[in-house]
This record gives C-alpha cells, sequence and structure tokens, in this order.
C-alpha cells in the first residue's frame, strides 16, 4: 500500500472524531499496531508506514556479502599464484619505466648477471656501512637496487612489486611521462659505465656481450670509386614508419644509399675535389638480442611539437638478418631472430599514453601481458595488440595478415633474440644478503596476509551474527505490546550497511515526543522489533531512549494531533466557503467588512502555521499555548476553534505534565540522550521581552518631545530648524541604539499602539518617539499632529519591556508573516486607511470566519469612514508637493546653468560680480530637490535647503 494511503488509514479517523472521545483503538491505530499492510521479508523494498515491514533495511546487501566473503577472502589477498609472474605497481606515470623493466627482467642472462653483480666491487656500495654490517643491506647504488627488484621479481609471495626505490635512485619524476626510446638508452649506457668495476666477464660485459652490434657508414665516390669507412657501434636500430607498412621496408629505407648532390656534394680526398657520392649503412654484426626502435614518435614542424603516428606496420614471427648484413667470406650460415617482446604506447597523443609490454617467456613460449600490476597469459598465437585501447574506441579495420605474422598501430619497439641465443636453463643462486632480503619481505607478505584472513574472518562472524540478529528482530500486531520497542530506522540501516563493529550508539531522540514517550507523528522513522533482540542491540551499542510499546504511546500526542487534523479539515471546507463567497459580486447596500488583500491570500497559512506551530516544541510557551500569528493566544470564538486552541494547554495542565515512570525516571535523568535533549530545547526557546533600563531611555523621550514642540511651535521655516532637525536625528539613533537594539523595534511599538486602540475601542494618536521613529524626516508628518501630540506614558516605575516582534524568525529560521491580520487596512493613527488599493470589501459570512481564528485583528465594517487625520495630511502634502514642483520649476528654468553646472563664470575672465557656493552644502541638495520635486506623481519629495552655507567657505 502506498505511503500516502497508508497515513490516510492510521489517521483518517481523526477528521470525524471527537478529540475528547479517542480511545485506545485510536491510538493503536496512529501507532499502526493492529495494522500490517504487507508481509515481512516479502516485500521488494522497505514500507515506511508500516513499522512492522523491516525489508528494503540493508539486508540484501548484507546477504550478498556473506554469499560472496570466502570467495572475496581468497581473491581480495595479493598473493602470487604458483608459475606466474609479478607485476609492477605504476607510481603514477612509471608505466613506461615498468614495461622495460619487465623486458629486462626477462632476458635471462641480463637477470643473471644482475645477481651475480658484487656490490664490493661497486665504488658507490664500497661506502656504504649496511655492507659490512650484520643488518639487512640497504644498497645506494642504482643497479643495487636493481639487483633487489629482480630478486623480488623472482622470488617473491606477492602479486606485484612496488618499484619506488629503484625509480627513487634514478631521481626520476613520477608524474610526468618521460621518453620511453631515450630513457632506455640513457639507462643502458648508464649501466655499461656502472658495471666496467666488475671482475666476471660475465657481468662486466652484460651490455656488450647481449646488446651491442656494429655497422658502418660507407661514402663512395662516383667517380673514382673510392670508399670512406666510419665504423660505428649501436645498441638499437631506429627505423623509420612513416609511409611503410612491413618491417622488412623499414630495414630497407635504413640501409638504402644516398646521393650526394649539388651542395651536398662530397670532397673526396683521392680527386682533391668535390664529387658526387653514395652514402649507405652496411651492417657488420648483430647482438644476440636486437632491439628495434619504431619511430612513431616524431616532431611536427607546421604545430612545433611531437607527434605520434598510427602507422599499422607488419613485423614477423621469425626474422632472418641474412639479406641486411654484410656477408662474410667464410660462412653463409643464416642470421634468424624469433620475435621474443613487443612494446607498445596505447594513446593518440605524444605527451600522454599507456605503455604495456607483451613479452615471451623464454622457457615455455607463452606469451604474457605486463600491464603495470596486471600479469595475463594471452591464449592463442595472436597478440591482439591494437585491441581495447582506452583512448581509441574505434576498432582498426582488421586485414588478413600472412602466416607467421603480427600487426600494429601503436607498437614502438621489437626486440628480437638470436635463435643461437642459449642462456644456461640453471637459475643463479642469491648472494646471502640477498636472499636474507627476500626472506622478509615474503615475511612481512605473510603477516600481512595473515592478518587480512583473520580480519575477513571477524568480519564474516559478525555479519553472520548481524544475519541471525536481523532475523530475530521481526514481530507482528499480534505480539504483545511488552515485548516490542520501537527503534530508529536509519540506525537500523546504518548498522546493516556497517562492515566494522565501530558503530554510533542507538540514537531514538528524534522519535520521542515532549513528553518523552514516542511520537505518533514520526512512527514512519521507526521500526517495531522484538525486545529481546532490543535487548542484544543496546547492550552491544548502548543509547536510547528505549521505547517499550506498552509505554510509549502518547495519548496526549495522539489527541492533539486529532485535533490538527480535524481542524485542517474545517479550514479546508471553510476555503472553499470563502472562495465561493468571494467570486459573487457583493449588492451595493450589502454588508460587509474590509480587509487587506495580501491577508485575504495568506489567512489559510497563518492559521496553518497557527496550528502546525503546536507540532514544534520550541514553538509552546512555558504553559504549552500556542501564539497566533497576532503574538498572542487568540481567544474561542466557536465550538471547534475552542477545541483547537485551548483544548491541548487544558489537558496538559489537567495532566499535570507528561507522565513518567517513578522507577525509571532517575536513569532516565541521567541518560545522555535526554541531556542533549534539554540543552537544544533551551536553545530553541524564544526571548518574548526585552528588558531596558527606564532610567537610561527616559531622558531621551522628554528631549525628543521638548524638539518635537519646538518644530511645531515654528510657523515658517526658521534658520535654526536644520539644526533642530540634525538634533532629533542623533537623539533618534541614540534611542534606537539603547532602547530597540533589534531591527524592527518601530514596528513593535507602532503594533502595540495599534492593538491598544483596537482593543479599547478608541482612537489613540501615537506618542513623540513613535512618531520620531516613523518618519521623523517629513516636514508634513512632523506638523500634522501639532500639538495634539503627546509624550510617552511614564507611569512605568522599573522598566520598558518591548513585546517580541511580530516578524521574529521561528526556530528553523524562516520569517513568518510580518504583520498581523487585516492590519493592512489601519492607518497609523488606528483609523481605516485612507488606501483603498489595499484593500477589498468581502461579506460578514467571510469576515465571521476569519474572526473565529483572528478575534483580535480590527474590524472596519462598509460604513466606516477612513482616518481624517490621514486626509487632512494628505491634502496638505498634496499642497506642499504643488508649491515645491512649481517653485522647483521656475529655479530650474531660471537657473539651468547653475543646475546642469554649464557656463559657469571664472576668476579674473568676467567683469561680472562673481558669489561663491558650497557644493556639497548647496548645490547637492538643491540640484536634489529640483529634480525629485518635478517629476510626475513623486512619491516622495527633497526637501530645499533652508540656508546657502557659505559660513562653511570662511577660514578660522
Amino acid at each position: 500500500m502506498p505511503l500516502k494511503d497508508q497515513d490516510k488509514f492510521a489517521w483518517g479517523w481523526a477528521e470525524y472524531t471527537d478529540p475528547k472521545s479517542v480511545n485506545n483503538e485510536h491510538i493503536f491505530t496512529a501507532y499502526r499496531i493492529k495494522q500490517n499492510f504487507c508481509k515481512n521479508k516479502q516485500c521488494r523494498r522497505n514500507c515506511r508506514g508500516n513499522p512492522f515491514c523491516l525489508s528494503g533495511v540493508g539486508e540484501a546487501r548484507l546477504l550478498d556479502s556473506l554469499n560472496n566473503s570466502c570467495d572475496d577472502a581468497n581473491n581480495a589477498l595479493p598473493r602470487r599464484t604458483e608459475g606466474s609472474f609479478v607485476g609492477l605497481k605504476n607510481l603514477g606515470a612509471t608505466c613506461y619505466v615498468n614495461s622495460l623493466l619487465q623486458l629486462w627482467f626477462h632476458n635471462k642472462a641480463f637477470r643473471d648477471a644482475i645477481f651475480l653483480w658484487n656490490p664490493l666491487e661497486d665504488p658507490v656500495e664500497q661506502r656504504n656501512i649496511s655492507l659490512y654490517s650484520d643488518g639487512p643491506f640497504l644498497p645506494q647504488s642504482v643497479v643495487g637496487h636493481l639487483q633487489q627488484l629482480f630478486a623480488l621479481m623472482f622470488y617473491s609471495k606477492c602479486r606485484y612489486i612496488d618499484p619506488s626505490p629503484f625509480v627513487e635512485s634514478l631521481r626520476l619524476d613520477t608524474s610526468t611521462q618521460q621518453d620511453a626510446q631515450e630513457f632506455s638508452k640513457l639507462f643502458i649506457s648508464l649501466l655499461e659505465s656502472t658495471l666496467k668495476h666488475q671482475s666476471l666477464k660475465n657481468v662486466k660485459n652484460l651490455v656488450t656481450d647481449n646488446f651491442r652490434g656494429e655497422y658502418k657508414y660507407v661514402t663512395r665516390c662516383c667517380k673514382c670509386l673510392t670508399e670512406s669507412v666510419s665504423p660505428s657501434m649501436f645498441y638499437e636500430l631506429e627505423l623509420n614508419v612513416k609511409g611503410h607498412n612491413t618491417l622488412t621496408e623499414c630495414l630497407a629505407e635504413f640501409l638504402q644509399v644516398e646521393r650526394l648532390e649539388g651542395a651536398d656534394c662530397y670532397s673526396c680526398p683521392v680527386c682533391q675535389v668535390k664529387q658526387e657520392a653514395c652514402r649507405f649503412i652496411k651492417l657488420c654484426s648483430l647482438p644476440p638480442v636486437l632491439n628495434l626502435q619504431l619511430l612513431r614518435f616524431v616532431f611536427d614542424r607546421e604545430k612545433g611539437q611531437r607527434k605520434k603516428l598510427k602507422t599499422v606496420v607488419q613485423f614477423p614471427e621469425t626474422l632472418d638478418m641474412k639479406d641486411f648484413v654484410e656477408k662474410a667470406t667464410d660462412t653463409d650460415e643464416p642470421l634468424v631472430y624469433n620475435l621474443s617482446a613487443v612494446l607498445i604506447h596505447k594513446g593518440a597523443s605524444a605527451s600522454s599514453g599507456h605503455f604495456v609490454a607483451y613479452i615471451k617467456d623464454g622457457s615455455t613460449g607463452v606469451w604474457n601481458t605486463f600491464n603495470d600490476e596486471s600479469v595475463e597469459k594471452l591464449e592463442g598465437k595472436k597478440l591482439k595488440l591494437d585491441e581495447e585501447d582506452p583512448e581509441n574506441p574505434k576498432k582498426p579495420k582488421t586485414q588478413r595478415l600472412p602466416k607467421g605474422c603480427q600487426s600494429s598501430t601503436d607498437a614502438y619497439m621489437l626486440v628480437y633474440t638470436s635463435e643461437k641465443h642459449n642462456p644456461s636453463p640453471m637459475e643463479v643462486k642469491l648472494p646471502h644478503k640477498l636472499q636474507e632480503y627476500v626472506d622478509s619481505q615474503n615475511k612481512i607478505f605473510d603477516e600481512f596476509c595473515e592478518e587480512i584472513a583473520s580480519s575477513k574472518k571477524r568480519g564474516q562472524e559478525r555479519q553472520e551474527q548481524q544475519w541471525q540478529l536481523y532475523n530475530s528482530l521481526s514481530v507482528d500486531g499480534s505480539d504483545d505490546l511488552s515485548e516490542v520497542e520501537a527503534v530508529s530506522t536509519d540506525w537500523l540501516v546504518s548498522w546493516l550497511d556497517s562492515r566494522t563493529d565501530v558503530l554510533r550508539q542507538i540514537d531514538n531522540t528524534r522519535l520521542v515526543c515532549p513528553h518523552d514517550r514516542l511520537d505518533p507523528c514520526v512512527v514512519t522513522g521507526a521500526k517495531y522489533v522484538s525486545s529481546l533482540a532490543a535487548d542484544v542491540l543496546y547492550d552491544h551499542y548502548g543509547g536510547g531512549p528505549r521505547l517499550r510499546m506498552s509505554d510509549a504511546m502518547c495519548e496526549q500526542c495522539v489527541t492533539n494531533n486529532c485535533l490538527i487534523l480535524r481542524t485542517k479539515a474545517k479550514i479546508l471546507e471553510e476555503s472553499k466557503e470563502v472562495t465561493n463567497l468571494l467570486k459573487k459580486r457583493m449588492q451595493v447596500d450589502e454588508p460587509g467588512y474590509f480587509v487587506d488583500k495580501y491577508c485575504l491570500k495568506t489567512w489559510r497559512s497563518r492559521v496553518l502555521s497557527i496550528i502546525e506551530g503546536r507540532q514544534n516544541p520550541a514553538s509552546r510557551s512555558n504553559n504549552g499555548a500556542t501564539t497566533s500569528a497576532n503574538g498572542e493566544v487568540p481567544e474561542p470564538a466557536g465550538e471547534d476553534t475552542a477545541a483547537v486552541l485551548t483544548e491541548p494547554a487544558e489537558m496538559e495542565r489537567e495532566a499535570g505534565g507528561p507522565a513518567e515512570d517513578k522507577e525509571g525516571s532517575s536513569s532516565r535523568t541521567d541518560c545522555r540522550w535526554k541531556r542533549n535533549r534539554s540543552i537544544r530545547l533551551a536553545r530553541r526557546k524564544p526571548n518574548p521581552t526585552i528588558t531596558v533600563p527606564l532610567s537610561e531611555i527616559k531622558d531621551c523621550f522628554v528631549m525628543c518631545h521638548r524638539l518635537q514642540m519646538k518644530l511645531n511651535s515654528s510657523s515658517k521655516i526658521q534658520s535654526n530648524e536644520s539644526s533642530l532637525l540634525v538634533q532629533c536625528k542623533q537623539l533618534k539613533i541614540k534611542l534606537r541604539r539603547l532602547a530597540m537594539p533589534n531591527r524592527s523595534s518601530k514596528t513593535l511599538i507602532m503594533s502595540r499602539l495599534r492593538r491598544d486602540s483596537v482593543e479599547n475601542k478608541s482612537t489613540v494618536k501615537p506618542c513623540a518617539d513613535s512618531q520620531l521613529d516613523v518618519n521623523f524626516d517629513k516636514k508634513s508628518d512632523v506638523e500634522s499632529n501639532g500639538e495634539g501630540s503627546q509624550p510617552c506614558d511614564s507611569s512605568e516605575k522599573t522598566s520598558v519591556k518591548l513585546e517580541e516582534e511580530e516578524n521574529s524568525k521561528s526556530d528553523d529560521g524562516m520569517a513568518v508573516l510580518s504583520k498581523a491580520f487585516n492590519e493592512g487596512v489601519m492607518c497609523p493613527h488606528g483609523n481605516l486607511s485612507i488606501d483603498e488599493a489595499g484593500r477589498k470589501l468581502v461579506p460578514v459570512r467571510v469576515w465571521e470566519i476569519f474572526k473565529q481564528y483572528f478575534p483580535s485583528a480590527p474590524s472596519f465594517s462598509h460604513d466606516t469612514e477612513p482616518c481624517l487625520q490621514c486626509q487632512h495630511v494628505a491634502s496638505k502634502d498634496e499642497v506642499l508637493k504643488q508649491h515645491y514642483y512649481e517653485s522647483a520649476t521656475n529655479q530650474k528654468k531660471i537657473l539651468s546653468d547653475l543646475y546642469s553646472m554649464r557656463n559657469r563664470p571664472q576668476p579674473g575672465r568676467t567683469e561680472d560680480t562673481i558669489f561663491l557656493l558650497h557644493k556639497q552644502h548647496f548645490h547637492q541638495p538643491w540640484s536634489s530637490f529640483l529634480k525629485t520635486a518635478t517629476r510626475k506623481d513623486p512619491a516622495t519629495v527633497a526637501e530645499p535647503p533652508s540656508t546657502l552655507k557659505v559660513d562653511t567657505l570662511l577660514c578660522v
């Protein structure tokens, strides 16, 4: 059943039930005790409206975790399987280093030479103290770190190795990707220079015996056929791939003849002149391991940066180099090389991408993919080099390849090994210190695996206990209420989703009503569980409060909510009635009342805010009463209204406060949750009054009154009037800071005066302080009251208490309606306002509906005359505005140059007499007066300056 229907079923009885006749059946229905809307553990998702439904709170994830715990326990451990190779951890952008390290490690001759490297013969390690101590060996040289890395790659039990010590020894930036071909050249050169101090021949000549070949540059004169030969050594051949599709074409271009003509002619030493010549390369000898670099990364002269060539290149698995090497005189044997490794670069850019190595195992002939930490065996003979490119999802066009050939658009290095190259199949025994280092690392790894396994086992046991406890939580409406407890749904979800034993305490504070029982309005956020299972939860996690359903159901909250729902239904019906009455046009002689248009639109929300405020404990006063939109507890105007607005408070007073269990009261008082709740409620309580000592503000009231009397006694604008205005403004500011710290204090005083005037049914004129505070700068307002203004009442001897302002903020920080109901149609004098646009005449029935909810609202019938004082003030303002308009128009016409600051006379350049005026004290206020006074229908008019203020131009 949907949540909306479940709530309607739980509280549908409240709309037609008298709150005084609420019984146990109603209470059980509100708490959803006797209703099971779904069968437990058979729902696809959780039923929020049914507190007995425990499905969809996280048990599915817990069950899946239990089923997969055995498999996860084995897969989570990074243990190396038998017969597999280890990977290398990527430190950020070090995939190019990892691919080359895997390449060199799988070269058995290379690996054996590194294992046989003697640190005592290395100049760097000879100064290493750890080499001569009994402790572990801490290498300082690059070869020493490489030896330890190779040892771990061969004998480690872990699935992947961290190459950080080796990378740090080379001082590489792990966040920047370097050129892989350049790194290979530099490292081979560094290795050759470092190993020359070793005594073992296979270690000392590691680079030369495995990677070094020889070729010669030949320049032949076309006239005398004299050849100039320049021999050179190489460790790899760099082949151009642009415009070529096969490796044979790349090798042919590398060895092709180049013609030297014109300006490039060769200076022949025999002919003694420049002659045309031919230049080419001859391969003299090839190394056992032939590295072929495919130049895919070239410089783009148009863009000024490097780019990558995505040319498809075919290369054979078996390469015969006999046709490319210079033939010897005494032998004619084939030079056959087998493909042993392919290094590829995935990505379209030369500055970014990913490096992966495809290496063939020399002992088994099986190809493996080395992708950082991941190592996978390849099935079949095809390497699939260009598949699964993350930056190039488009699959290249497949083409038929000759038998025994491979192709790639990303391969940048091909490694061929000679068939005659057969290193010893026996593995080299590790030195003593190196073996100790490997054993210590494996021991640390074993301890780590044991810790992970024990943690997994503890987690599995805890999850099994959770599952058993979850199965014992379920109850139904037929169980005894003393064996049923309410627990927060949020906590249950977090408990089932938790993967550790550390979990916050059970927190049911959000479920507790102001009477320290289960709030019937938040039952959807709770689940009913067995008391036996709840005992286990509270013993293990603690928290509270415990809500046993036999004692936790709050009859008073159910009654209050019944009142609220019943009143809401009544408001809905009355809202429809008001809407229908307002649609009808009123007759000419039909009686009615004036209502503020804005209040007419918002009356329903005002009433609902009064009612819903009862559900918030912070909005209650000390005796449990709720304040209305008028800032007071409204008196009942009818039977239903009296029930809504008075009965909850009376019931609470009759009950003497919330009922408590005397035996458990001391324990609940000491609970942490109750202390925290008391602190939160204390912070929420609003301060209804602001106490200000009368002695500090009494003088300000008297002085303001005296100044106003001086202004009223002035029949004309005098020269000292502006100074009096300044003094009044200063006193007004002082008074605000002293007695009215809140922003809307003037609204407080005016609303208080208005309410007093309405209740006394007499017109009360505002006192001098309120008049000055409303609009002191307007001369019309000052003159309008004249001698009728009276000073503030000083009968209060000790303090003046300012009422809480009506536009104060609620607990959640949202501002409530700023004015009391229907105050918009009342003028400052307590009479009907002269503004006809802001009010509307409504039928008597509509006003009766409003009056029962807002009994203190001011009433103005259809025959009420607008305020005479306001009309008098408005007429004076119109006369004054007209006078200002005529005066400003004439001045603007006569003194147009002065107004626009044009054609100003300059001293010494005119014979007329020049007068000086102060720009800030005269010209700016005078210009403002002309600008505002000459507008059409100005709302406010700036007063003209009273004097020229030329005395400020005089020096002291």
